[in-house]
Order: C-alpha cells, then sequence, then structure tokens
C-alpha cells in the first residue's frame, strides 16, 4: 500500500473517530489511517516530535478528515497549523460540523477546508458522505464505488 496516501482522522471524541474508520472500509478505502483525539497529539504528529520524529514510520497525511466541532480547542487551528506545514498547503481537507449553517462553516472555508459536510451519527450517512467526496477519487486506494468522476463531468 502507498503510504504517502495516509488519511489523518481528527476529532476530540473516540466514538466519532471509530464510526468515520468504519465508514471509510465499509465503503472499501483501504488507505492507511491514522486517529487523533488529541489537540496536542496531533500537532506533535505535524511537527514530527517526540514519537512522530521517524517520517519513515509516521510519514505525512495526504488527507485530512477535521471534525470542527469538538471542545476544549478550536479545531480550526489545527487546520492553520497543517497548512503551515511544507508539503501541505494544499493537501484535502474535509471538515465536520454540526451544522450546515453559521459561521463555522464559512470560517472553514476561508480557512482553506476543501469541502463541509453536516457530521452524522450512523454509519450509513458517514458512508454516503465519504462517497460524495468526489476530488479525492485520485487519492483514494482502491478507486470507491460511488465516487463519481469530476472527469467525466
Amino acid at each position: 500500500m502507498n503510504e504517502r496516501h495516509l488519511i489523518a482522522l481528527v476529532d476530540g471524541n473516540e466514538d466519532d473517530l471509530f464510526l468515520m474508520k468504519r465508514a471509510f472500509r465499509a465503503v472499501g478505502v483501504a488507505n492507511p489511517i491514522i486517529t487523533f483525539s488529541n489537540f496536542e497529539r496531533y500537532l506533535a504528529y505535524l511537527r514530527g516530535s517526540g514519537v512522530y520524529a521517524d517520517r519513515e514510520k509516521h510519514p505525512l497525511l495526504k488527507i485530512l478528515v477535521l471534525d470542527l466541532t469538538a471542545r476544549p480547542h478550536d479545531w480550526l487551528e489545527l487546520l492553520d497549523e497543517t497548512r503551515k506545514v511544507p508539503g501541505l498547503e494544499h493537501v484535502p481537507v474535509v471538515a465536520f460540523t454540526s451544522s450546515e449553517e453559521g459561521p463555522q462553516v464559512q470560517k472553514a472555508y476561508d480557512r482553506g477546508a476543501n469541502a463541509v459536510f453536516t457530521k452524522g451519527n450512523e454509519l450509513n450517512s458517514m458512508a454516503q458522505t465519504i462517497r460524495d467526496l468526489e476530488f479525492l477519487e485520485d487519492i483514494l486506494s482502491p478507486k470507491v464505488e460511488g465516487v463519481r468522476s469530476m472527469k467525466a463531468a
């Protein structure tokens, strides 16, 4: 498997991380997935510090899936920090919120998110969201059935 296509899931809720990872697997995504429920641990990973210093063992992500609703941190700050890392300035970012409206959605787009979705709490709704991620079709491995080709449009 190509580790250059690592998916990072960042959410303050372990149950939601489990659901997201399960949804990616349910639609056939075989990319390696790393999960973070801790703000500081994700920052250490980005910076390559501590246990994440060895980039052979801990390669940089190629897709970031980020929950914006977790507290007490400003998870949009993690999006900003991700964009500061050389090579991650344009990494695809999928953000989840608890609402389709409001300033949080606009802030996510303003700060570089490629897509913002309302977070589902069921496997089927999360899996459908993953199928709708057209702009990721060249990164997801193997190709996910149901992800429409942007080239064909």
